[in-house]
């Protein structure tokens, strides 16, 4: 609840009302001692809410009606996020459980003949899928991020590790088996293969001498958790070729030698096989998300901020306040943001008593010339944006990385 709000109570509580719906299990309501539970969790859960709402008159309406209702609705005001067509949202999964999605088909065998089954397994299987189906049900019905069904995986592992289990037991192998790691083996191979193209054809130009002079400028805020994939281009493949030709490699060979093992009916050593894929894919995942540091967070420049910063100056984010937030984070220093009508900060700015800590344009260019030490933090498209409007705006570059600077006016 203190982490995840309403939906902290609301999955499991559906998932187990559902589950005794349909088994007809009524009789453990009794064993679930719910009364001392929630005596509990008020216990652990109502203080902050009872103080937040004291100190803050409009806390229940921002938290319960507009951070729940209305952003499930799709209502809420600003509307900084999409929705993921359901569709995509639902084919997904195969990414998240990748690479075991190839035993996707073995879910089939995991549906128990009966909706109230006797047996031990199937009452199991049947608490699982219900797990997965009442939280896809929800979301089918409500905007969508990409993430938003990752409570499902851990049913779905457990789900697919019997699958696989299943799997190694039976005597011939089941054709789903093969051919679930077949149709993996030829989508990384084609997968490897165009990473190795992409990474050949990339453009190797001055523009392109760093990370962020590959990626496609963009001036509009991302309103979905991976939009940052649109940004990349051929020439970031080829700035990555150290990085990019290992793992296209591992993508070639890994699922084809588990495809190889089990033709040869060595399953457990395919799913070791598979198992060992995964731990490269994961070392070069992180290496991945370590080389597009300076492009995703500002933790360098923070740095810069902090060692320059004297008592009395001001730190300005242009545009709104998440293009700088990390600025906010490593430094522990006060932050302000110019032209902040958009983002998470806009509704706690509406408040009369909140302080000022939005600028405008004029606000700024004002202070600029004031004598008073600014730091101007900005990603290099709005940056350009705004220095286009006011070519008179006398600045100096402290640093620069990522695709964003820090200007300086002293």
């Amino acid at each position: 609840m203190l982490t995840k709000g309403l939906i902290g109570i609301i999955f499991p509580a559906a998932i187990i009302f559902v589950h005794i719906m349909v088994t007809g299990n009524w009789k453990v309501i009794r064993r679930l001692q719910i009364g001392y539970g929630i005596i509990i969790f008020l216990i652990v859960a109502a203080p902050w809410h009872v103080a937040a709402a004291l100190a803050n008159s409009d806390f229940l309406w921002f938290y319960i009606i507009r951070e729940h209702l209305l952003r499930y609705l799709g209502m809420r005001y600003p509307k900084d996020y999409d929705t993921v067509p359901r569709l995509l949202f639902l084919g997904l999964h195969l990414v998240w459980l990748f690479p075991w999605s190839a035993f996707i088909w073995g879910l089939v065998r995991n549906f128990p003949r009966s909706i109230r089954p006797q047996e031990k397994t199937e009452r199991t299987c049947l608490f699982l899928l219900i797990w997965i189906g009442v939280i896809l049900t929800f979301f089918l019905f409500s905007t969508t991020q990409e993430y938003y069904t990752l409570p499902t995986l851990a049913a779905f592992a457990l789900l697919l590790g019997k699958a696989m289990a299943d799997l190694d037991m039976r005597e011939p192998s089941p054709k789903w088996g093969l051919i679930g790691l077949g149709v993996l083996a030829a989508v990384t191979l084609l997968t490897g293969a165009g990473m190795i193209a992409l990474t050949w054809w990339g453009d190797h130009s001055e523009a392109s001498a760093t990370l962020a002079g590959t990626l496609r400028a963009q001036t509009e805020p991302y309103l979905l958790t991976f939009a940052h994939l649109h940004d990349l281009t051929p020439a970031t493949f080829r700035h990555l070729a150290p990085l990019v030709y290992p793992t296209a490699g591992l993508l070639i060979l890994g699922p084809s030698a588990a495809f190889f093992c089990a033709l040869r009916n060595r399953r457990r050593l395919s799913f070791l096989v598979l198992a060992t894929f995964m731990v490269g894919l994961c070392h070069f995942y992180n290496a991945g998300m370590v080389a597009f540091e300076p492009v995703l967070s500002s933790k360098s420049l923070a740095k810069v901020v902090q060692y320059h910063y004297r008592p009395g100056d001001k730190i300005v984010v242009n545009d709104f306040y998440e293009r700088g937030s990390t600025l906010n984070y490593y430094t522990g220093l006060q932050v302000y943001v110019m032209n902040a009508g958009y983002g998470v900060l806009w509704y706690g700015l509406q408040d009369k008593t909140a302080p000022k800590l939005c600028l405008t344009q004029d606000e700024l260019i004002n202070e600029w010339t004031s004598g008073k030490r600014i730091f101007l933090f900005g990603e290099q498209g709005p940056l350009d944006s705004f220095l286009s409007l006011h070519p008179d705006f006398n600045y100096r570059v402290l640093a620069e990385s990522g695709g964003k600077k820090i200007l300086i006016n002293w």
